[in-house]
């Protein structure tokens, strides 16, 4: 191989890997039910591969306060979460613990 065409392959393996640096995550609608000091549900968009780890009894921090997952379901893209709040976290056995990042609330 001569090197012009090293270079022709070593350019296009950078614009592949570019092109997969650029492309998102799907984002999903989540309506969280149950926060601290809210009587309406929140919206969030999250990333779909977290939305895929979300499940019953698994822990979610939100805004400085946990909580444990009651319930959830989903009716076409978006996602619906009932919260309970959880006040000693720690005291509970270990379990998937995930957080929503602050600014995701809309």
């Amino acid at each position: 191989m001569t090197n012009i065409h090293l270079l022709e392959i070593i350019s296009l393996d950078f614009k592949i890997l570019l092109l997969i640096g650029t492309i998102r995550m799907q984002q999903v609608p989540v309506k969280l039910y149950g926060l601290f000091g809210k009587f309406r549900p929140v919206e969030y968009q999250i990333d779909e591969e977290i939305s895929q780890q979300l499940d019953i009894d698994s822990l979610l921090d939100v805004d400085n306060h946990c909580y444990e997952i009651c319930s959830l379901f989903k009716s076409g893209p978006q996602l619906f979460i009932n919260l309970r709040l959880l006040p000693n976290p720690q005291l509970y056995e270990p379990r998937l613990h995930l957080t929503f990042p602050p600014s995701a609330a809309s």
